[in-house]
Formats: structure tokens, C-alpha cells, sequence
């Protein structure tokens, strides 16, 4: 039996984790979140996936330094992030897919229900700095959509990590493509407690390296 306190073990964990990512290869503020996601999903592979635009964490810093809003595809991602990261934000965690009104737009135009929440949050919220998919990735291509079409600023991170076999590798590859700020984990492996933890890397680092 293990006899050490949480604090020790995820201390452990992660500098077992840092001997499996090279130096070099990120900054200080990629490698925390990198290392992060590896301790989620106990898998060194991952890192090989995980992409950073180039002013992505700044950007996404800069976002919730202001309280911006932040979208959530699904409610497990919104489930998934520190409580106490909440306590005195100042935004709001804004995931609309059970909204009556989601399902209403979804019939009417013939959409997702991951698509319809996106026009929804932003009938809700005209502050949304952090777009955060860890699931649908129709929701990502409606964010991309609605980027282009100048309903949603070029100045908000998205974070790409929608999973599946149909349409989330492709969704994360266009999103990359589109130079948008954003972080990605590539292909088709992906979910919620991926999307969370790359906000809680950022709420992280917001707070200067406090849990």
C-alpha cells in the first residue's frame, strides 16, 4: 500500500512526467500545461499531439485576466474545472447544450445540438474570450463558421479537443489551419477531461502557480 499524501503523489507523478518531455521542445508555460494533460491521461504519447499556436497562452491569459466568458460544449467540461479556479472569477461558464432553446434552433435549422449551443452562448454572452470543445466536434466547425463569417472575434483562444471517428481530427486540423489562437490536441483522441484540463492550466498559471 501507498502510504503518501495526495500532495506527495502528484508531486511524484509529475517528476516522473518531466523526465519524459525533452527540454527545449516547449516553454515554461506549455510545459506546465503539457505535463498536466499527461497526468490526466497517464500517457506519454499524448505529447507528441498537443499543439500551441504561437501566442495561445498569452492570449488566453490575457482573456480571463479581463473575466471574460467561457464557452463549454458539454457540462462534463464545465464539471471538470477547479472549483475554487470559480470562486472569485468574475466571468461565467456558459454551456447552453440543454437549453430549451438549443433544442428549438437544432430542429428549426436542421443542426447539432453541439452547433445550435454555440449561437446560443453567444446570444447569451457577448464576452465569451474562451471557446473550450472537448467533445462535439460540430461545435467546433460552428465556431470556425462563425469566426469567419465575423460573428465571433479573432481575438479569443479556442481550445480543440473534440473527440471521435467522424469529424474531429478534421475539425482540429481547420482550426489550425484558420491561424486562430488556440491549443489542440490533434487527431481524433480527445474528451472533456482533456478540454478541462487545459483551463485549468490556464486558471494555473493565472494565479501564479496556486492550486
Amino acid at each position: 500500500m501507498i502510504k503518501l499524501k495526495g500532495e506527495e503523489i502528484e508531486k511524484k507523478s509529475f517528476e516522473i512526467i518531466d523526465k519524459h518531455i525533452p527540454d527545449g521542445v516547449y516553454d515554461e508555460r506549455q510545459r506546465i500545461i503539457v505535463r498536466k494533460i499527461i497526468h490526466t491521461t497517464a500517457d506519454f504519447s499524448i505529447r507528441k499531439n498537443i499543439y500551441f499556436s504561437e501566442r495561445a497562452i498569452e492570449i488566453g491569459l490575457e482573456n480571463l485576466k479581463k473575466g471574460c466568458d467561457i464557452y463549454a460544449d458539454v457540462m462534463m467540461v464545465y464539471s471538470g474545472i477547479s472549483p475554487q479556479y470559480l470562486e472569485n472569477y468574475r466571468g461565467k461558464v456558459i454551456c447552453t447544450i440543454r437549453d430549451q432553446s438549443t433544442f428549438e434552433i437544432s430542429n428549426q435549422l436542421g443542426i447539432t445540438r453541439a452547433s445550435a449551443s454555440v449561437r446560443v452562448a453567444l446570444e447569451k454572452s457577448n464576452n465569451i474570450g474562451i471557446f473550450t470543445v472537448g467533445n462535439a466536434p460540430t461545435a467546433l466547425f460552428e465556431i470556425l463558421k462563425l469566426t469567419k463569417e465575423g460573428k465571433i472575434n479573432d481575438d479569443v483562444l479556442v481550445i480543440g479537443a473534440c473527440v471521435g471517428f467522424v469529424g474531429a481530427k478534421e475539425a482540429k486540423e481547420l482550426l489550425i489551419r484558420t491561424g486562430l489562437n488556440s491549443i489542440v490536441l490533434k487527431g481524433r483522441r480527445g474528451g472533456s477531461p482533456i478540454a478541462a484540463t487545459i483551463l485549468n492550466g490556464l486558471f494555473y498559471l493565472l494565479k501564479g502557480g496556486e492550486r
